[in-house]
């Protein structure tokens, strides 16, 4: 199996080419920058047939916008792994969950970038007839993987506890900031969306702020973030400009 080394680090990646898989994992990342705008961002995640050296399975995921449109990346993915249209039924609101534990195909393929070699997931196709399937091993979700604890620090799903260092305004990127991973930590979400967010993002003088903000909103259910996106939109245009 290949082991790229690149800027002194080296990671196991699939072999290119056809794979058989199976979904262990639907990471909902919220409101994203992306170089189209502000989209919400989902990741899927696949276990593969192929094993790393320690003999666990290799892990591959892609990201997508959450969007059934037909323009849209997803749908046409989703269709070809169930191998049949979506009705109009199911265009209203398809529970990606349910993808956890199927089985498929994936198409591996590399990719360079910025010196470094990656593994994408380029095309999926329904596992073959009378494949075997494969099921999920030694795989804890993201969404359960952590907890905050009382102080702020992680606690990891083995019970390491990682403090959250402070971040200096100054060095973070501006557009870097609608990431999650980069954004400061923010509080518990509101019971619901009916908090005035308008004049909360419309009172934002700094990118942290934004950030926090920005971490808060993606905490909502799916439904109030949307209302919430050209709010987003106009902060950020703001402080952009300023």
């Amino acid at each position: 199996m290949p082991v790229i080394a690149r800027a002194g680090q080296d990671w196991e990646m699939p072999a290119e080419g056809l794979h058989s898989a199976v979904c262990c994992d639907v990471v909902d990342n919220g409101m994203v920058e992306t170089q189209w705008g502000i989209r919400h961002e989902v990741q899927l995640r696949w276990q593969l047939d192929e094993t790393t050296s320690e003999a666990k399975p290799m892990l591959i995921a892609r990201k997508f916008t959450l969007s059934l449109a037909e323009k849209s990346a997803l749908k046409p993915f989703l269709e070809t792994w169930r191998g049949k249209k979506f009705s109009a039924t199911e265009l209203e609101g398809f529970d990606l969950e349910q993808l956890i534990n199927a089985n498929c195909q994936l198409q591996v393929l590399y990719a360079e970038k910025d010196g470094r070699t990656y593994a994408n997931v380029q095309a999926v196709f329904p596992l073959a007839k009378g494949a075997a399937k494969l099921a999920v091993s030694e795989y804890i979700r993201v969404i359960d993987r952590e907890e905050q604890t009382a102080s702020g620090a992680i606690r990891t799903q083995t019970g390491e506890i990682v403090e959250q260092e402070e971040i200096d305004p100054q060095e973070i990127p501006f557009d870097d900031v609608m990431d999650l991973d980069e954004a400061p930590a923010a509080g518990p979400p509101p019971a619901s969306a009916n908090t005035d967010y308008q004049a909360a993002f419309e009172g934002v003088a700094t990118k942290l702020e934004f950030a926090k903000l920005l971490g808060t909103v993606n905490k909502l259910p799916a439904e109030d973030r949307e209302a919430i996106v050209p709010h987003v939109k106009a902060a950020r245009a703001r402080l952009e400009s300023a």
